[in-house]
């Protein structure tokens, strides 16, 4: 087969095209970070990190989801922990006032400050996380408790529970319902009244205390039973976190381009672009030469 300068030249041509592709293949490479920039580039790889980018999102969410649960925990911990200090309070000035050591103005003194505590109690009955009511239950827009009048607490929520999804086959609850909270107040209530009697009845002050008692170990055992959420949620977090950090590793395999690799690869392929382009030179100049000569 007879060899022309046309086809010499257009070959030459077709291999420094092929050369200056795949330099500026590495050249984007190196710029964008990606091993490719379209699907078409490579689908196995981009079929692939488009599902890790799909799951790193869905975990994503999750763990956002688990944050905020975890911040409202934190919110019901400090107004329940504050509730039990006002009642342990509270039951402290009971006692006081069931000794036969005090007098009708004492009692009356720790009726005063019991007075004050339950409206603090109720202050903090009406805590509120991010603007939402921590104890209405699902009405959290609404304050939920109401102090009617002196011996009346009204409770505007209602006994749903929050609960939120941290994972496809696990929830949690959030919320602490207001049935609990609600006799606290009351048991509180009757304590102030008991020492504020006339003349002084012992036994309904005793039983007061017993009251406030069993209402203040239901408060208790509400703020652990938050505390055992919150140790789990917190759990929650740290192997979403891990699995999201494995997710995101995973996604780099498939997409992140080796910048030095890269750039090894560029430099030997200026190297090759060049060669070739120094030879397609010579020879495409001695064949001009031979073709003068004829």
């Amino acid at each position: 087969m007879r060899i022309t300068q046309n086809m010499m030249t257009q070959n030459a041509i077709h291999h420094l095209e092929i050369n200056r592709e795949r330099i500026a293949d590495f050249q984007m490479q190196i710029a964008s970070g990606k091993q490719y920039q379209v699907v078409s580039d490579n689908p196995s790889l981009a079929t692939q990190a488009m599902l890790l980018r799909s799951q790193t999102g869905m975990i994503q969410t999750y763990l956002d989801i688990a944050q905020a649960a975890d911040d409202w925990f934190a919110a019901n911990e400090l107004a329940l922990s504050q509730l039990v200090n006002l009642g342990s309070r509270a039951l402290t000035l009971g006692y006081n006032g069931v000794s036969d050591t005090q007098g009708e103005q004492e009692r009356r003194t720790f009726a005063d400050e019991v007075d004050a505590l339950i409206r603090q109690a109720i202050d903090l009955g009406n805590s509120s996380h991010k603007d939402n009511y921590l104890f209405s239950g699902h009405r959290i827009l609404t304050r939920p408790f109401t102090l009617l009048d002196p011996n009346t607490v009204v409770y505007n929520g209602d006994q749903e529970q929050i609960q939120v999804k941290t994972s496809p086959d696990t929830s949690t609850t959030l919320n602490i319902g207001g049935d609990v909270l609600k006799p606290f107040f009351e048991a509180l209530i009757e304590l102030r009244n008991a020492l504020q009697s006339e003349p002084f009845d012992r036994a309904r002050l005793i039983n007061a205390v017993g009251e406030l008692t069993t209402q203040l170990e239901n408060l208790k055992t509400a703020r652990s039973a938050n505390g055992a959420r919150q140790r789990q949620i917190r759990a929650q977090i740290d192997f979403l976190g891990q699995a999201q950090a494995e997710l995101k590793a995973l996604l780099s395999q498939k997409e992140d381009v080796n910048i030095a690799e890269a750039i090894s690869m560029l430099r030997n392929q200026e190297t090759t672009y060049q060669a070739t382009l120094e030879v397609t030179r010579r020879a495409i100049s001695v064949t001009s030469l031979f073709d003068l000569l004829r």
